[in-house]
């Protein structure tokens, strides 16, 4: 099964939004694999923005 969401981290006043995409197996009921796959780029866009918002607060 595949996932896409966005995930947040905050530290203080700086909020990092990015995208992750996941991955997982289902064997009766119950997740037996779990997988998350992220952009290294996205991630440090993510920083940016965040730390940017943080400073015009």
């Amino acid at each position: 099964m595949l996932t896409e969401r966005i995930d947040y981290l905050r530290a203080g006043p700086v909020e990092i939004a990015f995208w992750v995409c996941g991955t997982f197996e289902i064997v009766d009921g119950r997740i037996t694999l779990w997988h998350d796959h992220f952009s290294w780029e996205n991630f440090l866009r993510g920083t940016a923005v965040g730390l940017w918002r943080a400073v015009r607060r």
